[in-house]
């Protein structure tokens, strides 16, 4: 397996298409739909990677960030900057998307 990602989606559907898409190319994804859900399963189980999604509001991304940085795991934010996160801009493309999941989990691009 080429890494454990959680990913916070507000929006369901952008969940499901981002979670096939990581599957696909070899990661394990949990996606969950609010910072509280988030919160505990960082508590409680490990990541290589959190996804803040697009919809993900301040309120929820900024706790979310900080508690995942403060256990070491990576965070890449697709809806602004945050301190303690990458921003990723999706008009990179989904195949860049999956270069810089691959890089920040640790190793090369599965594919």
């Amino acid at each position: 397996m080429a890494g454990t990602i959680l990913s916070l989606a507000r929006i369901p559907e952008l969940g499901r298409a981002r979670a096939t898409a990581l599957e696909q190319a070899g990661f394990q994804v949990t996606t969950v739909t609010n910072g509280l859900e988030a919160v505990l399963h960082l508590l409680h189980e490990h990541y290589d990677l959190v996804l803040l999604g697009h919809a993900v509001g301040h309120q929820e991304d900024e706790p979310v960030a900080r508690i995942a940085s403060g256990s070491q795991v990576k965070v890449l934010s697709f809806a602004r900057p945050l301190g303690c996160a990458e921003h990723f801009d999706v008009a990179a493309g989904p195949d860049a998307f999956l270069r810089r999941v691959a890089q920040l989990v640790g190793g090369s691009n599965p594919n």
